[in-house]
């Protein structure tokens, strides 16, 4: 469970603020319904012993252990560019015996040889990047991805109305009006096709006091897609009834 890239300090903490790290798992819990969110997310992959599976920006690590107690067998790493609270991940994978692996890395160069993983999954992060970077890190889970791999993403929606527009400008304006304009606009959806995955399903929405939570799966080219009998939109991003 060693670090297996150098430190760097250029990253947004999960809470924003490097002193709020250690309240990260209550304010999650209670602001964005994350029980709820989170295991819809990890019903979506079909999770079978032996899968390889990465919980991309795994923060405290509470998704990677319940993707770890969800299948039997199943080999789960998360991966941070914080290590305070990578040491809260490890800290919480002890007290239950998980045999889960946390590492230390960035997700624009992910550190981890090609087509490796079967599922990945990432839950409230892309928000934090700057456009470059989300283009950088799709690319990255991309290239880490078997074909026909999963990828399954959290994050914020466009806003659907006046009340959940004025609750989302609160985290544009603490996490950056560039970083989530793509969340704002609706256009993530895009980012994925432009990286190569397909089959790209919106499988449910989540309001928060945040705003909306969109819930996305898709999958790398390749055999056995994971999701492959959805209807297709005309924009190419499929939206399950």
């Amino acid at each position: 469970m060693d670090d297996i890239t150098k430190p760097r300090n250029d990253f947004i903490p999960a809470a924003r603020f490097h002193f709020l790290t250690k309240l990260y798992d209550p304010i999650v819990a209670f602001t964005v319904k994350e029980q709820e969110f989170k295991r819809l997310l990890i019903k979506q992959a079909d999770l079978k012993p032996q899968h390889c599976i990465l919980d991309l920006a795994c923060g405290t690590g509470t998704m990677t252990l319940w993707i770890w107690q969800s299948a039997k067998g199943v080999v789960v790493f998360g991966l941070d560019a914080d290590p305070k609270i990578l040491t809260i991940a490890r800290r919480k994978a002890k007290l239950v015996g998980a045999d889960t692996a946390f590492h230390h890395g960035f997700s624009t160069k992910l550190p981890y040889e090609n087509e490796v993983f079967d599922s990945v999954f990432s839950s409230l992060f892309l928000h934090h990047l700057l456009p470059t970077d989300k283009i950088k890190t799709l690319e990255e889970v991309h290239r880490v991805l078997k074909p026909g791999g999963g990828f399954y993403v959290a994050d914020w929606g466009k806003p659907q109305s006046p009340l959940t527009k004025i609750s989302f400008f609160l985290v544009r304006l603490l996490d950056g009006f560039v970083n989530t304009r793509d969340n704002a606009e609706g256009t993530l959806s895009k980012l994925f096709l432009n990286a190569g995955f397909m089959d790209v399903v919106l499988i449910h929405q989540v309001t928060t006091v945040f705003g909306i939570l969109d819930l996305y799966a898709m999958v790398k080219p390749g055999p056995n897609p994971a999701i492959s009998s959805l209807p297709q939109s005309v924009s190419g991003v499929r939206k399950r009834r």
